[in-house]
């Protein structure tokens, strides 16, 4: 019966800007657990095996938000925070926030990502990516920061208030110099 209740006010909630001092760890209750499992698909290309959820993680997640969100830009976002790995998204805009959005950001770093030598292409980014398909990686949580300064996503047009950040943390971490991605 409790969480029947609560789901009408999260969908409240969702109307509003979340205080800038509070990251939301992924739960059942707000149905993005399934969005960002769609990790699992792109795994399954490079014979990886699935993540699993881990609602601690999220946790670890909603935490590393907070840290970012004042200083976050796609060029600085740690690798690792701890002993764990970590993505990050950036969404510039106030509709449509997702995680199957932020999923498909990171799988569209594949294409800077050189199987071969290992290595992303020069001046490219793609360690999103290759942590998202880590195949020793077993488990991750995930976490979404409403509000964050990112100043790309600040034009003089901008018609949003503030860009969503959205992090996950991934154990064990990926991205070892020396180790193969799968």
């Amino acid at each position: 019966m409790a969480r029947i209740l609560q789901l009408p006010l999260l969908a409240l909630l969702s109307l509003f800007h979340i205080p800038s001092s509070l990251g939301v760890p992924a739960t059942d209750l707000d149905g993005v657990i399934d969005e960002y499992l769609r990790v699992n698909i792109h795994r399954v290309e490079v014979n990886a095996p699935p993540l699993m959820w881990n609602a601690s993680l999220a946790m670890v997640a909603s935490n590393l938000a907070d840290e970012l969100a004042d200083r976050y830009s796609p060029s600085n976002a740690p690798l690792h925070h701890g002993s764990f790995g970590v993505t990050s998204y950036i969404s510039c805009y106030d509709t449509l926030l997702s995680a199957e959005r932020a999923v498909w950001g990171w799988y569209q770093e594949k294409v800077a990502y050189n199987y071969t030598t290992n290595s992303c292409a020069e001046n490219q980014k793609c360690s999103d990516y290759t942590q998202m398909v880590w195949k020793n990686s077993t488990e991750f949580g995930c976490s979404l920061w409403r509000r964050c300064y990112e100043p790309s996503c600040f034009p003089p047009e901008a018609t949003f208030a503030f860009p969503a950040l959205f992090v996950c943390v991934y154990s064990p971490p990926g991205n070892i110099i020396g180790q193969r991605t799968y």
